[in-house]
């Protein structure tokens, strides 16, 4: 064993802290579970630390450690560990028996050689509910490429961005050496290109994303604008927006294209940008302010003008300028296992070939098993690992979120983009009977042949790619899976034994007429006003919005930019105002003050729930209209905080200066015990079969409900992110829920694995008195009585004490009502007994 080297008095000091600290920990037992030895100066971590078999957070971030002990295995409880901003240069094997770890944070230690794609999330964007990578697929890589060797990867992701015409595709063609091709048609979907580049230091394989720049399509880039890729804004000389065709790009590529913490000592890093000045020789003068653009966006590397004409000017430059970026891109160059290569290379083999009946753009998980044995990746744990890495580097997607898609690998990003933009483009010019963004299934095929023509048949983008069922995955009922799990349309009803969709953002541009909806009085009489406001205002905000709150809306309206909910007699109005002070604007009014403050409640979760997935930099502000006369609008974390340190609230309004109390105010949104530390906030577990997914729906707008008055949060197997063994998610969500809350029906009880896993569980922590379970009756079902422990049980909804199914209600509403009343009282009786 090599001796370590002799510690700094400074070192000493750090490592005399450390042993106090951990035995001062050890003293605590079962109470000792956090233990901080961050920003110490450590070098070295004491081996005592293997005593706490209590601990379920260590940080170790921000030392000068080079190293761990062995002994770091011996923490079997542990939970979260953050080792970010160190020195490390190996990980010692024991680490991997850490099997209730749950967080592992290792960014900023470069010699270890891990890609920010594998490693995750940072530990910030974490504590702002963003789902951390796995550690055991973190683990697996690391390990992997110990035991296996590293192959350079020598690959990274070159995209296109700008508005339709810009020239993305000429640029593209000019780059690869391809001729110019006169009154080149719009890209209609993504088209991914190869380019293998003779750069300096080797070659390096660039896959080209060219973007479509149509509006109507700019709502699925965020599935695909990514972190640590090198981005190419162009632009070009006519219209005379080219300063404001900037800035949108720009901004997107800012917030999409940055990792928050990722940099040296914590710095966020941000990925390069290179702005093309296409068309320069053509008629038209270029107005951009390119100091001021590099002030503010301090990504970018260059601008250069370009020509893609006969001459192809200034194409040698761009090159020679990507090269420059891509030189200060060490993840380029990063690592892979052998492992990892060979399966990645039978997965794209799969993918190719100028048959489309052969082409595989997709697997079983047991295909995809077994292209890993033959790849030499033998265990099924390692399998699910690379899984895990290989969708966190974009080579071959898993769509694992939504138990409609969780059994399908799509090996071609680029099928699955231009499945969506297909559709998308489908619907937009055939829509059904003409009206603007619906969707019917029994259309599907013709729809999708219509949204496809244009596209390049390479890769996957062609309509013989998309039968209806292929390899035993119904193909098209996969793409209006996926379509739903991105939020861009949902199922709004059934027409001649054919499902029939809406897709929000396709939807009239127009609000509706006077006679049909008054949104003008609406305005004038609006009892409570809140809006959000935006720097950049994101694409899909309002359209998400409809798809997540549409049983709300169903009676009422909806328009590309806007909607009406009803909520018992209160209404909500919400409308975007793109162009002026980007903003989303919510006016309600009718109903009680309870009414409308429930109601405020589901529209504050939803867009809660949809901020939470942008960039931090395309959140919106929270703000609300004071109760006072005027118009005067101040931020609700402003108010939350003074509220916090019992200030009022000092204001000047047109009639001279006025102080007002808080509390009255954020009244209107959330009542005041919701804001008041140590309000209870239990975890319900929600069971239904997908053939009720409606159901769930109305059952969700009362959740949202009280999550606004803080106390619940809820978690259905929606939530289970991509590459996520679903099973064992399941298992650790129930083990953790305070309240299942099960909807019953002949569906319900038809589900093997509810009634194998999920009844089952649920029975036992029953038993065990570890949480309560509400059972919900949504239609009469003869399997209810046969569950005695459940028919044992007070269902709901339930009125002067008969149960009565949901379907009996009308309106349906008023039997949800009974629902949620019921979780009050449970909530309620779980609060009186901790």
């Amino acid at each position: 064993m090599l001796e370590e080297p002799p510690m700094s008095p400074e070192a000493k000091e750090a490592y005399a802290e450390a042993l106090r600290r951990i035995e001062a920990c050890r003293k605590k037992g079962k109470r000792g579970t956090v233990l901080d030895l961050n920003n110490l100066g450590l070098t070295r971590v004491p081996g005592e630390i293997g005593q706490l078999s209590a601990l379920t957070e260590l940080h170790l971030d921000n030392n000068q450690l080079t190293s761990l002990p062995a002994e770091i295995g011996q923490l079997s409880a542990l939970t979260l560990l953050y080792l970010h901003g160190n020195q490390l240069t190996s990980l010692p094997g024991e680490i991997g028996q850490l099997s209730a770890l749950t967080g592992l944070f290792l960014h900023d230690n470069p010699a270890l050689g891990l890609p920010a794609e594998v490693l995750g999330p940072t530990w910030l964007e974490a504590s702002m509910d963003t789902p951390s990578a796995k550690p055991a697929a973190i683990l697996d890589y690391y390990f992997s490429r110990q035991r296996e060797g590293g192959q350079p990867l020598n690959e990274v992701k070159l995209l296109l961005v700008g508005r339709g015409e810009a020239g993305k595709t000429s640029v593209s063609r000019a780059l690869r050496g391809e001729p110019f091709v006169q009154g080149h048609k719009e890209t209609p979907g993504i088209e991914i290109q190869p380019w293998e580049a003779p750069c300096p230091e080797g070659k390096v394989r660039i896959h080209l994303w060219d973007f479509a720049g149509q509006e109507i399509t700019h709502e699925t880039h965020r599935f695909f604008l990514s972190q640590r890729s090198l981005y190419l804004v162009v632009l070009d000389g006519r219209g005379g927006q080219q300063m404001e065709e900037a800035e949108y790009w720009l901004s997107h590529v800012q917030r999409y294209g940055t990792t928050k913490g990722a940099g040296p000592e914590g710095a966020d890093e941000l990925s390069p940008v290179i702005v093309v000045l296409n068309k320069w020789q053509s008629p038209g003068p270029y107005d951009v302010e390119k100091r001021r653009l590099q002030r503010e966006y301090p990504n970018i590397r260059a601008f250069v003008e370009t020509d893609c004409g006969e001459k192809s000017f200034g194409i040698e430059k761009l090159r020679e300028t990507i090269f420059a970026a891509l030189k200060e891109m060490p993840a380029v160059r990063a690592e892979w296992p052998a492992s990892y290569h060979r399966v990645r290379a039978a997965l794209e083999e799969l993918g190719k070939g100028p048959d489309a009946q052969q082409r595989k753009h997709f697997l079983t998980w047991q295909d995809y098993r077994a292209v890993c044995q033959r790849c030499g990746v033998t265990e099924e744990q390692r399998q699910a690992n690379l899984a895990e890495n290989l969708n966190a580097l974009g080579i071959a997607l898993y769509y694992g979120e939504d138990e409609r898609l969780r059994d399908t690998r799509v090996l071609n990003p680029n099928w699955a983009a231009n499945g969506l933009y297909g559709l998308l483009r489908g619907v937009h010019r055939r829509p059904h009977r003409g009206q603007p963004g619906r969707l019917w299934a029994g259309e599907f095929a013709k729809v999708l042949a219509e949204g496809m023509l244009g596209m390049n048949p390479e890769r996957g983008a062609a309509i013989e790619d998309y039968p209806e069922e292929k390899d035993g995955v119904k193909v098209h009922e996969f793409l209006l899976s996926l379509m739903q799990d991105r939020e861009l349309g949902f199922l709004a009803g059934e027409e001649a034994g054919h499902a029939l969709y809406l897709l929000p953002g396709l939807l009239a541009l127009d609000e509706p007429e006077p006679e049909a909806y008054d949104v003008a009085a609406h305005l004038e009489g609006a009892e409570l006003r809140f809006r959000y406001l935006y720097e950049l205002l994101p694409a899909g905000v309002m359209s998400r919005f409809i798809v997540r709150t549409h049983v709300l809306s169903d009676d009422y309206y909806r328009w590309q930019r806007g909607v009406v909910l009803g909520w018992g007699a209160a209404r909500a109005l919400l409308m975007v105002e793109r162009r002026r002070n980007p903003r989303v604007d919510v006016f309600l009014r009718g109903g009680t003050a309870e009414e409308r403050q429930e109601l405020a409640g589901v529209v504050r979760s939803n867009m809660e729930e949809i901020h939470r997935g942008l960039p931090e930099g395309l959140r919106g502000r929270e703000e609300l209209n004071l109760n006072i006369p005027g118009e005067h609008y101040e931020s609700v974390a402003k108010l939350e905080k003074l509220e916090a340190e019992n200030q009022p609230l000092q204001i000047v309004t047109n009639d001279g200066a006025r102080t007002e109390q808080v509390e009255p105010q954020l009244e209107q949104v959330q009542p005041a015990k919701a804001r008041r530390k140590g309000a209870p906030k239990l975890k319900v577990f929600v069971s239904y079969s997908h053939g009720n997914y409606k159901a769930w729906n109305h059952l969700k707008t009362h959740l949202d409900v009280l999550k606004n008055e803080r106390l619940v949060e809820w978690w259905f197997d929606g939530q289970i992110r991509a590459g996520t063994e679903w099973d064992d998610t399941i298992r650790r969500e129930l083990e953790g829920a305070d309240i299942v809350v099960l909807l019953l029906s002949n569906e319900f009880f038809a589900s093997s694995y509810i009634k194998g896993v999920e009844l089952k569980e649920a029975k036992r922590l029953l038993e065990n008195e570890r949480l309560e379970v509400l059972p919900v009756l949504l239609e009469a079902t003869p399997a209810f009585a046969k569950h005695k422990w459940l028919s044992g049980l007070q269902a709901v909804p339930n009125v002067k004490g008969q149960l009565r199914a949901l379907t009996s209600f009308t309106p349906r509403v008023n039997g949800w009502n009974e629902v949620q009343q019921a979780l009050r009282a449970t909530i309620a009786d779980i609060a009186s007994r901790r």
